[in-house]
């Protein structure tokens, strides 16, 4: 049994959720309103990779926006916003070195669900209040870091 074989069935254990690997080192999660997570394992990297792929936004002012706000907020998480070119969408991800706790694996999905479940609802509504309050105005500046 390799590392991304013995994960799946800690976490499988862990959420009460049945979780295999599919055709190579790949498992689908899926956490409810429609949020989907794919898990992938770098072996070479010992690295999992995580991602949500959002809905399509409607094309114009509102995606732009959206799409600043989605890099704004890149900054303030361990999640990263990209676009993914494949889905014409944003992609909420995640990058996480293993071996690491259950349970920290287990908080960044339920991260993951909750940002992506609040980012597909403004999608959805076409509509950003619900993101901009969420995300912090200011970045901190990299000089306060240097002490």
């Amino acid at each position: 049994m390799n590392l991304f074989d013995q994960l799946l069935m800690d976490l499988s254990s862990a959420m009460h959720i049945p979780l295999r690997a599919e055709q190579g080192p790949f498992c689908k999660i899926h956490l409810g309103q429609s949020i989907r997570v794919q898990l992938e394992y770098d072996e070479r990297k010992h690295t999992l990779f995580g991602v949500s792929f959002l809905p399509q936004a409607p094309s114009g002012l509102f995606a732009e926006n959206l799409y600043l706000e989605a890099l704004k907020s890149n900054y303030d998480t361990p999640l990263i916003f990209a676009y993914s070119d494949h889905t014409q969408s944003l992609a909420l991800q995640l990058a996480l070195s293993l071996p690491t706790p259950i349970d920290t694996l287990q908080s960044l999905l339920a991260t993951i669900q909750e940002q992506a479940l609040l980012w597909k609802n403004a999608i959805e509504q076409n509509s950003l209040s619900s993101i901009q309050r969420a995300v912090p105005s200011k970045a901190p500046s990299p000089w306060t870091l240097m002490k």
